[in-house]
């Protein structure tokens, strides 16, 4: 009987422990970490280009895209496309404001915060990284042609 008793005991504690761990393990967190995702351009001259999304609390997210090594008295265009770069639409997504670099060889950004719709209907992070789309930053040269300057697709099959 006492055998029995203690053989008990052993298993009602070990059911505590393992009630305790689990119910510790579903708690709720309190501060979810934001999700992000960076997609390195493709550019030209030597320089480094990329953009990234992240998500924000309110289910918003924002939009950083960044150009090293650019030229000076030059404007730039940052812009995510619908499609990709193989097949290409006219439809621009998301379309940053210029930038003019102010020195050769300096490090540029552009940014797009708290983004909520696209064309008047909910969009999210997850709208984005769904999608079929590329960025693209392009410069317009002395003739009034465009350049690219770096372009990546930013959709991948899941």
């Amino acid at each position: 009987m006492l055998m029995f008793k203690n053989h008990a005991l052993k298993l009602g504690l070990l059911a505590t422990a393992v009630f305790g761990v689990t119910l510790a393990a579903c708690s709720k967190d309190d501060s979810p970490s934001a999700r992000n995702k960076k997609y390195a351009l493709v550019a030209a001259g030597g320089a480094s280009a990329d953009i990234t999304a992240t998500e924000n609390a309110d289910s918003s997210f924002n939009l950083k895209i960044t150009l090293t090594k650019t030229t000076k008295d030059t404007t730039y265009f940052f812009n995510v496309i619908k499609g990709s770069i193989g097949t290409p639409t006219t439809d621009t997504l998301f379309k940053f404001s210029p930038f003019k670099s102010t020195a050769t060889g300096s490090t540029i950004s552009a940014t797009l915060s708290n983004i909520k719709t696209l064309n008047g209907t909910k969009f999210t992070f997850d709208s984005l990284v769904k999608r079929p789309a590329f960025a693209i930053i392009s410069f317009k040269k002395a003739a009034g042609t465009d350049s690219v300057a770096a372009k990546a697709n930013m959709y991948q099959a899941q």
